[in-house]
């Protein structure tokens, strides 16, 4: 009996370390993520955003997962001469999902929050899914986006993904739950993406970092957890859009080994958007965004030396 008194003690020992732990390493989090941006009310709400740089406008349009703080991924744009403006998407950090759920509604956020900024055209530069709010914002206000980079962006919508909501709303609702398997979950998902990487990447230790942080937002459910589900949500039920109308230069880059988003739908796009040129990366898989920014560069600058409007 007493030694089962000694395990219930140490058990809830244990447990209450843990939980105190677990709220002062998500108020450290929280507070650092608050410090390096700021929030601005639009006219449809408000929207967390990070301005870096000055010269001509390029939009980071983040991907699942995502937010604000994406923008050093595109740091490459702001020692080029570029000014870079990367807001988080409804759902993700401190932009409320009621600011705009679906992907026409997050193109009428961003246009708002460049009417505040003074700013009237702009580059898009979209991730993974931030592809369906970029191609609307395209379509929505041709006159104020100069250019597309799509880059293993969604283009058509993806029902397939319904299988996995009901997982993902679970696991999106266990915060500390997913804290406490972070050190197991994390290890094993680097292990599997480096199954893909060559030896080259695997012992850069700056993309290997980069990769981990990517990694790190799955364990973040209360601060992405929304803007996940609701991305999912809209990759099954968003009708997608005539690409063939659009007249908005584009660039599309797509990873060959990319497992979400399917590299013959990139080229398809590639062929119905008029004008558009495709970069395949074919030794490259979904996390290239943080892999291949060397290879990239190039075509990227090239695009918006092109494309981007005199100040």
């Amino acid at each position: 009996m007493e030694m089962r008194k000694k395990i219930v003690y140490v058990l809830t020992a244990l447990a209450s370390a843990s939980a105190i732990t677990y709220l002062l390493s998500r108020r450290k989090l929280r507070a650092r993520l608050a410090g390096q941006s700021q929030v601005i009310q639009t006219s449809v709400g408000p929207v967390e955003y990070v301005d870096v740089g000055n010269g001509p406008v390029a939009v980071h349009v983040h991907g699942m997962l995502g937010g604000y703080d994406h923008w050093k991924w595109c740091e490459f744009l702001v020692n080029a001469g570029y000014r870079v403006i990367v807001p988080s998407r409804p759902g993700y950090l401190r932009t409320p999902l009621s600011s705009g759920r679906t992907p026409a509604e997050q193109a009428e956020l961003l246009a708002g929050l460049l009417d505040l900024l003074g700013i009237e055209q702009v580059v898009l530069y979209a991730y993974s899914q931030g592809g369906t709010s970029s191609l609307e914002f395209a379509c929505a206000y041709p006159q104020r986006c100069s250019g597309l980079i799509l880059f293993s962006a969604l283009t058509q919508p993806q029902p397939e993904l319904s299988k996995v909501l009901p997982y993902m709303r679970f696991f999106m609702s266990q915060d500390f739950l997913l804290w406490l398997l972070k050190p197991v979950m994390l290890s094993l998902l680097m292990a599997q993406a480096k199954k893909a990487l060559s030896k080259e990447v695997q012992q850069d230790k700056d993309q290997m970092a980069g990769l981990r942080e990517i990694f790190e937002a799955f364990f973040q459910a209360s601060l992405r957890g929304p803007g996940l589900i609701n991305d999912i949500s809209n990759t099954v039920s968003w009708p997608g859009l005539p690409l063939e109308r659009l007249v908005t230069p584009a660039l599309i880059i797509q990873g060959g080994k990319d497992i979400f988003v399917k590299t013959e739908e990139s080229c398809l796009a590639a062929q119905k958007i008029p004008g558009a040129r495709f970069l395949l990366l074919e030794d490259a898989g979904h996390e290239a965004l943080v892999t291949c920014v060397d290879r990239i560069r190039p075509e990227i600058l090239d695009f918006l030396k092109a494309n981007t409007p005199a100040l």
